[in-house]
């Protein structure tokens, strides 16, 4: 049964229509009904109250009702619209109904009908209410400062950064491109007590080598050709609050022993300066690069490296944290369909099934734009297999270019079952271009077994 004091709107340019239904329906006991004459006079109405529920004549006066049923539709899309027609007028009603509206009545009215017809739109309303309260709650539930997700992995990320709270130390953020590494830096600085200072980003890969250590540390005026004036550093403008440095495997080595000064020392110098300037700013740096690797390869700093690397969060690819994936679609949906000002219902089954078997190397980043190009492209109220332009998942159980066996060819002499095991495990990474999580798949195991295999036969370094 509907909810008591559903309030209805309803609009009529015959003053008698409008007594016969406020009067019929205040019989009920249960709404509250106000009557409008003119276009005008229902829009203001809408922007004043909160209706759950409007009943519209298609003809007022020289005004078209279905003008009215899409600014209504525009302007309130959860309020179920019931149109009135003229007996007879079957066609008109079927046009409102694609149009948006959620049923018609016709005129002579037939009180039960009516009755029964407002109280299943009330209802849909009460329907529509709840579902998006559960889906505000659950996406309040599934988000830690704008990041979606529920998943174990990240739970534990979660967890991590409300221990750090009251925590200046170092934080290196790690993973693969495109899995929110700035958002995460984000979150430890708004979770931390310095959220109420600066914010400062410096990615070191977007700076040509000339210019990032003016960038870092400032330079007065005169310092070099183009200094026209001093320059505060960024790492000054951070004071206080939190530095972020993304891509910091491509800081230079040149510059990499006097980002080790500034941390150990907490002061900077200005080019062109012989005057130190002491810094309180927490520092936290992001890669999806092996920093140990380049430590091994002298590429990187060994004593940089430590000195960043004082708490380590590891983020993981999308495809192992498949659980977040309707989270965000949900997410990103919501959010680009407002921007577009396309409301959908949703996707469709296949659709959610393809963008679940897809392997997103691209990662969160990837899906994004994925939902981005999906909600451009559809022209229905449902995301299909189409709008998203994503390869059909691989259902069969050889995905690879040749023979099974022909890691053995590279291999004449006889191997035990230890080295055809090994063999055979690199042989399905390379051909699924270790993707790890297919590669578990094919072999019959989880991700955990493969993982002890290759720690086993020692190929975390090269698969």
């Amino acid at each position: 049964m509907p909810k008591a004091g559903a309030k209805i709107l309803v609009i009529d340019d015959h003053p008698e229509v409008l007594s016969l239904l406020r009067d019929l329906l205040a019989e009920e006991g249960q709404y509250a009904v106000l009557g409008a004459s003119t276009q005008a006079e229902a829009l203001e109405l809408l922007q004043r109250h909160a209706f759950q529920l409007v009943i519209s004549d298609l003809r007022l006066k020289n005004e078209s009702g279905f003008d009215l049923l899409t600014r209504i539709r525009q302007d309130a899309p959860r309020v179920p619209v019931i149109i009135m027609t003229a007996y007879g007028s079957v066609d008109t009603a079927i046009e409102a109904i694609r149009l948006g509206a959620f049923d018609y009545i016709e005129k002579p009215f037939h009180s039960e009908k009516v009755l029964l017809t407002v109280a299943r739109a009330v209802e849909t309303w009460s329907l529509r209410a709840e579902v998006q309260h559960l889906r505000t709650n659950l996406a309040k539930e599934s988000s830690y400062h704008r990041i979606i997700a529920q998943s174990a992995q990240m739970r534990g990320i979660f967890s991590l950064i409300e221990r750090l709270k009251t925590s200046d130390v170092n934080v290196l953020v790690t993973g693969p491109s495109g899995t929110g590494k700035e958002l995460i830096a984000r979150a430890i600085h708004e979770s931390s007590t310095r959220a109420a200072r600066p914010f400062i980003t410096l990615n070191c890969s977007a700076i040509p080598e000339t210019l990032l250590e003016g960038e870092l540390f400032g330079y007065k005026k005169g310092a070099f050709t183009d200094a026209k004036a001093d320059k505060k550093g960024l790492l000054a403008e951070a004071e206080g609050g939190t530095f972020f440095m993304d891509e910091i495997a491509d800081l230079p080595l040149s510059l990499q022993p006097k980002l080790l000064r500034a941390i150990q020392q907490r002061e900077i110098r200005a080019l062109g300066s012989n005057i130190s300037q002491t810094i309180n700013a927490r520092l936290i740096a992001a890669t999806n690069q092996d920093l140990k690797k380049m430590v091994s390869e002298k590429r990187f700093r060994e004593d940089l490296f430590y000195r960043l690397n004082v708490v380590n969060l590891e983020l993981p690819a999308l495809q192992e944290r498949r659980e977040d994936i309707p989270l965000l679609v949900r997410h990103f949906l919501d959010k680009i369909s407002a921007r577009f000002q396309k409301p959908f219902k949703g996707l469709s089954d296949e659709a959610m099934h393809l963008l679940l078997s897809h392997s997103w190397p691209g990662n969160v980043r990837e899906l994004e734009n994925t939902m981005e190009r999906a909600v451009a492209l559809a022209e229905g109220e449902w995301v299909t297999p189409a709008d998203l332009n994503l390869p059909e998942p691989f259902s069969g159980a050889k995905p690879f270019s040749g023979n099974r066996f022909d890691f053995l060819r590279e291999n004449s002499q006889p191997m035990t079952l230890e080295e055809m095991e090994r063999a055979y495990i690199l042989w399905v990474l390379q051909e699924v271009q270790n993707n790890r999580s297919l590669a578990a798949r094919l072999l019959g195991v989880d991700r955990k077994t493969l993982y002890n295999k290759l720690a086993e036969y020692k190929l975390s370094e090269s698969a």
